[in-house]
């Protein structure tokens, strides 16, 4: 099942974690950096660390970085024809373990932009019961390239997906490579 407007999702297999409400946007109430507090800014997938992470579309990475702060090791990717609020969109993968995109780079959809991990304010609070139920991808969608804290910039992804998968988990498996025959008759991936 892909998203709207040619998208595809950020994961292999993708469910909200826990299955609650307070992961998806606008919902729960997160405390910021600065002690303040606002709603969910994004939605958050369940994906144990080291879980491969995909460009929902073609586009072009604008940040691919380790920054301080709540997102950790963070991609942002200009979305090559997909529109939120009638202005170009943006996908925002936070707290991953490591990148495998650079700033400028162009992507294609389905291409690997890096694996979860825990950076930023993704580790788990293991006080809790089945805290390893909380490993995630935190993932936005915006209609501008810089956001600050807050809601400003940031638009539900129910917008390219319909509603957040609470219970049901969503596959959508990249394809392979594309293959193109070879003079002997084998197959190589296509360049």
């Amino acid at each position: 099942m892909a998203g709207q407007q040619g998208t595809r999702w950020p994961l292999a297999s993708n469910r909200i974690r826990r299955g609650r409400a307070s992961n998806t946007f606008g919902e729960g109430i997160r405390v910021q950096t600065d002690g303040s507090r606002t709603n969910h800014q994004g939605w958050d997938f369940y994906a144990p660390v080291g879980t491969p992470v995909y460009a929902i579309h073609d586009g072009v990475v604008v940040r691919a970085d380790g920054v301080s702060g709540a997102y950790g090791n963070q991609v942002v990717i200009r979305l090559d024809t997909v529109t939120v609020n009638g202005s170009q969109a943006y996908a925002m993968y936070g707290h991953l373990s490591s990148i495998s995109v650079a700033v400028n780079q162009r992507v294609s959809r389905g291409d690997q932009i890096g694996l979860t991990g825990v950076s930023g304010n993704g580790e788990p609070d293991q006080r809790l019961p089945n805290w390893e139920q909380d490993y995630h991808l935190h993932f936005e969608i915006r209609d501008r390239q810089d956001v600050g804290q807050g809601m400003g910039g940031r638009v539900s992804p129910a917008t390219l997906y319909g509603s957040p998968p609470l219970v049901n988990t969503v596959i959508d498996i990249p394809a392979p490579p594309s293959q193109t025959p070879t003079t002997d008759g084998s197959t190589n991936a296509a360049e």
